[in-house]
């Protein structure tokens, strides 16, 4: 058994308070073996420390293992491969990672018997090794949890018990479209039951909902505006985060598009709503990449870091899907699946195997190891290639992940459509949602079309009810053009000439609200 293990110190607390915190987390069942996740020390959100949950602004990564990285030189990804990548993800924010597909196997979840994931992962140690060195990094992991797979509510229950005793701090629940679809009954007695089995282990673990919206007869299946999925069992008895896949189904990014999958007036949420997961690619679906503008790659790549910016200033949780953050385009597929699984397109000396000779400079990767070919786009769009860029697809990811993480307008703020009326442009602000924050509003705009504009928000902002004591925005980030454009914006904007370039995205920080600049700091807090 692993000890329970309190990273960093504990401000102003006694060491009889952190003994007595010790003892009842070593009570709890998953108290002892998941020192990895637990994650005691504080600022570390879900230490229980801090009031804010630490999913609310989180921002995921989905792993396909087989696909990251090998780590046996045998053409197939693995759990040791994942670890060996947690630097990289660990540079671009990532707060936990979801590996899918991911699960027990039947005999093990209903006998108890072989080993309990597919071997082709590796073994028990090296999900260990895996919650160990992710742990280290602050960064959580996620598993495939089937909730209508057939068999009894105790049996799923023992299966996310195993998971969640190891160390494991969320639980994905899914569908196995070959089994018969729960009735809403069921489904909330499997839910409750799950809440009730995270609740007994220490580190705030998660449950987050991925499952196709219900049949005709139940909820809307689909979601019009001002309501975002068909929403599962209501806190606390159902999950805290709920998958958004409206703009996984987008067919390509437009201005009309992008606002329907956006336009969620979420000022005022109900208090018992799940943090929502925006995503955009999805596995086994053609890549956002290729969706956006595969017959032009300058404009593929600035229509992606639209795409980012829609994923990481909007409200929710996001989660990316692996690859998508260096522009990885989609390898049509040689059997019935519509993509093949292609791996992660590292390059450079330390690429997705070195079971396999690389390839000749001049011809595109085809590398058959295990079934698994390099993408077709590889010897262009690599994280080698673009990690020393600064006007890289991923360094773009980078810098809003940080800026995810350091603004709590655009972290854990409401956000508001602005602009509806202008065909060219879809902008929003997030602002916070305590009415005396010091944290100023935040405006993302973005042009969605081949041309400059110059565009004013003044208007729309008082029409939001947002006031400032000044007309000039602080320059958050901006993107920038290879073409007539080199540098992205920098310094101040004023909001009402705001110069974009064609698919350009910029975002500003606005002037505190008078009145605001010398009140006290409140107690931050999500009403998520």
């Amino acid at each position: 058994m692993k000890g329970f293990v309190v990273r960093g110190a504990f401000c102003g607390v006694s060491l009889l308070a952190i003994g007595a915190v010790l003892l009842f987390a070593a009570a709890l069942p998953g108290g002892a073996a998941a020192g990895a996740q637990t994650l005691a020390h504080k600022g570390w959100a879900g230490s229980g420390i801090t009031v804010e949950p630490w999913w609310a602004g989180a921002v995921l990564y989905q792993i396909d293992p087989v696909s990251f990285q090998d780590s046996k030189g045998d053409g197939f990804g693995d759990l040791r491969g994942v670890a060996q990548r947690l630097d990289y993800l660990q540079s671009l924010g990532v707060d936990a990672i979801v590996l899918s597909p991911f699960q027990l196997r039947a005999e093990f979840g209903q006998r108890g018997s072989g080993p309990p994931f597919d071997p082709k992962y590796g073994q028990e140690e090296d999900l260990d090794h895996l919650l160990q060195e992710a742990g280290r990094r602050k960064i959580r992991v996620f598993v495939d949890l089937p909730l209508a797979a057939a068999g009894p509510t105790a049996e799923l229950v023992n299966g996310a018990r195993f998971w969640l005793s190891r160390g494991i701090a969320g639980l994905r629940l899914t569908h196995d479209s070959h089994d018969p679809a729960l009735p809403a009954a069921q489904i909330a007695e499997r839910m409750k039951a799950l809440r009730r089995l995270c609740a007994t282990y220490a580190g705030q673990r998660v449950l987050l909902w991925d499952m196709p919206e219900p049949p005709a007869g139940g909820t809307d299946p689909a979601p019009s505006r001002g309501r975002r999925h068909a929403s599962p069992p209501a806190l606390p008895d159902g999950p805290q985060m709920l998958i958004d896949g409206r703009l996984a189904a987008m067919p390509r990014l437009d201005a009309a598009g992008l606002r329907e999958a956006l336009g969620v007036d979420a000022r005022h949420p109900p208090a018992a709503e799940p943090t929502p997961v925006p995503v955009s690619d999805r596995a086994g679906r053609p890549r956002s990449f290729d969706r956006d503008g595969s017959h032009n790659l300058e404009l593929a790549k600035e229509l992606a870091k639209v795409l980012a910016a829609a994923l990481l200033t909007s409200r929710g949780a996001p989660m990316l899907y692996f690859a998508q953050e260096i522009g990885m385009a989609t390898t049509p597929a040689a059997s019935a699946h519509p993509v093949d699984p292609t791996p992660m397109q590292w390059g450079g000396d330390a690429d997705f195997t070195g079971g396999v000779p690389s390839a000749a400079p001049s011809t595109v990767p085809s590398i058959a190891v295990g079934g698994i070919d390099m993408g077709r786009n590889a010897l262009t769009a690599s994280v080698a290639l673009e990690d020393a860029d600064p006007a890289s697809l991923l360094n773009w990811y980078r810098r809003l992940s940080a800026l995810h993480h350091q603004n709590a307008a655009l972290r854990v703020g409401t956000m508001d459509l602005i602009a509806e009326s202008n065909p060219d442009i879809v902008a929003w602000v997030r602002r916070p949602r305590e009415s005396g924050s010091l944290t100023a509003p935040v405006v993302v705009v973005c042009n969605l079309t081949g041309r400059s504009l110059l565009v004013s928000v003044a208007a729309d902002l008082r029409r939001a009810g947002i006031q400032t004591s000044s007309p000039i925005m602080h320059t958050l980030a901006s993107t920038a053009l290879t073409s007539d454009v080199k540098e992205p914006v920098v310094g101040p904007v004023l909001m009402n000439a705001i110069a974009l370039p064609p698919y350009g995205v910029y975002i500003g920080e606005l002037a505190r609200q008078p009145g605001l600049e010398t009140a006290p700091s409140p107690l931050r807090h999500s009403s998520r």
